[in-house]
């Protein structure tokens, strides 16, 4: 699952699944305002997923994939739902003319439309679309041999910089390791980027980038996955040199926020857990929560700042939470305090080794369509407060 604020309102969206002979998984899309006020699947006759959402004023855009809306049989195509604090979503898919894998990974606000990446066949992808999800420009990042199906997890931009984060997959090794990336672009035109550089990460035989955003000055902040462990790094947007690294034993960190010290959000790679700090110069200091756990190991947690506090959206056994947390990043719960102090004094080296990673860019023609007969109608919850200890 992931969650976006919009005018006040928190969308989530996911996979609703059944888990009955036949079904097919659907896209989900439920709001809250402040308590639930609509939830409803979104597909057809095969299966789709929602992965991503962003919001911009009183927009909202949700991504992932669709197999039931298309021409052919072949593969995934981009499933969007584009709503508003005043409308309902309109549903669209996209698709490219050879009909290759196009799934939505991560979305941001672009001006009036959007900006996304996602797979497209054994290419990253960087596409922009207007308001309405109609295709205004496309880019496939492709790979030299020997690196196969990436996934991106966070995409972000600022000004004419766009910087994506992920992991990608190393072929011909078993078993076949799992690497971080991250990749600067320069904006040329609203619709179309240049290479700026790019590093892969080697660490253990799974290394994911998660999150990624700048901080005040216009450096990067990246959160990330190094087996059982959190890794954060502070790199230079210039060139990738790394400013500040950090390990965090057992805690993998998922997200990264621009706060100052920065937001840090992790989950446990022992138990259910889940992990609110900041990350000041040497430490990271925050709260455990017990059985918290993200909703989604595809994309980091979604976590806002809200009326002088921390909003975050986690997975409590079987259920959905919206937790929301003062600014010692602790939580009400009967009066009391949920939630256990933290602190921990990080090794100053993340222990990942870089290597340089030139891709090579080529334009891609993606084809919108908007669908009708998509809604399968409105869904019902329970919704109320939840004591996290």
């Amino acid at each position: 699952m992931a969650a976006q604020l919009s005018t006040g309102r928190l969308v989530v969206v996911g996979t609703r699944n059944l888990l009955t002979g036949g079904d097919p998984r659907d896209g989900l899309l439920v709001t809250f305002d402040p308590m639930l006020t609509s939830g409803a699947t979104y597909g057809g006759t095969g299966t789709e997923q929602f992965f991503a959402v962003a919001s911009s004023l009183d927009r909202y855009c949700a991504g992932g994939f669709t197999r039931s809306f298309r021409g052919t049989a072949l593969n995934n195509q981009a499933f969007f739902a584009l709503g508003s604090a005043t409308a309902g979503p309109t549903i669209v898919r996209q698709f490219g003319s050879t009909d290759p894998a196009l799934e939505v990974r991560a979305i941001i606000p672009n001006g009036t439309g959007w900006l996304w990446t996602g797979d497209h066949g054994p290419s990253l992808l960087l596409a922009s679309m207007n308001s309405a999800g109609v295709s205004s420009g496309a880019q496939a990042v492709s790979f030299p041999m020997g690196l196969q199906e990436p996934r991106a997890r966070s995409l972000e931009k600022r000004g004419t910089t766009l910087v994506v984060v992920g992991d990608i997959a190393v072929s011909g090794a078993m078993p076949q390791p799992v690497r971080g990336f991250v990749f600067v672009f320069d904006e040329t035109t609203p619709v179309a980027y240049s290479f700026r550089w790019g590093l892969v990460t080697t660490g253990t035989n799974f290394t994911s980038l998660m999150d990624v955003t700048f901080d005040a000055s216009g450096q990067l902040l990246v959160a990330g996955i190094d087996g059982a462990d959190g890794v954060l790094l502070r790199l230079d947007a210039s060139n990738g040199a790394r400013l500040a690294e950090a390990r965090v034993p057992t805690w993998q960190l998922r997200t990264i926020r621009n706060t100052s010290p920065p937001l840090v959000v992790g989950s446990s790679s022992m138990a259910p857990r889940l992990l609110v700090a900041r990350w000041a110069p040497g430490s990271l200091t925050g709260t455990e929560f017990v059985g918290l756990e993200p909703t989604s190991l595809r994309s980091p947690v979604s976590t806002f700042q809200a009326d002088g506090g921390v909003r975050l959206v986690a997975k409590l056994g079987t259920s959905t939470v919206d937790v929301r947390l003062n600014q010692a990043l602790q939580a009400s719960c009967d009066g009391g305090v949920s939630g256990r102090p933290i602190t921990f004094s990080p090794p100053s080296t993340a222990g990942l080794s870089f290597s340089a990673l030139t891709p090579s860019l080529t334009s891609v023609t993606l084809q919108s369509e908007t669908l009708t007969g998509a809604s399968l109608g409105a869904l019902a919850f329970t919704s109320g407060p939840v004591c996290v200890q």
